[in-house]
């Protein structure tokens, strides 16, 4: 995957780094969990109303 640029000067992280993709989708907070909504609905092609993450690798 290519990072993204919304101008020369600025660059965004990488979402695909798994430590990125944690630190945005899996966070208990209501901005993390409208994020991995968005995601969601965007693959599904459907509206996701709620979530929950459910961690499978010891905290």
């Amino acid at each position: 995957m290519r990072d993204i640029y919304f101008s020369p000067e600025d660059r965004v992280i990488n979402p695909c780094w798994d430590n990125v993709f944690k630190a945005v989708f899996t966070k208990e907070t209501a901005v993390s969990q409208g994020a991995l909504k968005g995601l969601l609905s965007a693959v599904l092609g459907r509206a996701v109303i709620s979530v929950q993450v459910i961690t499978n690798e010891p905290g």
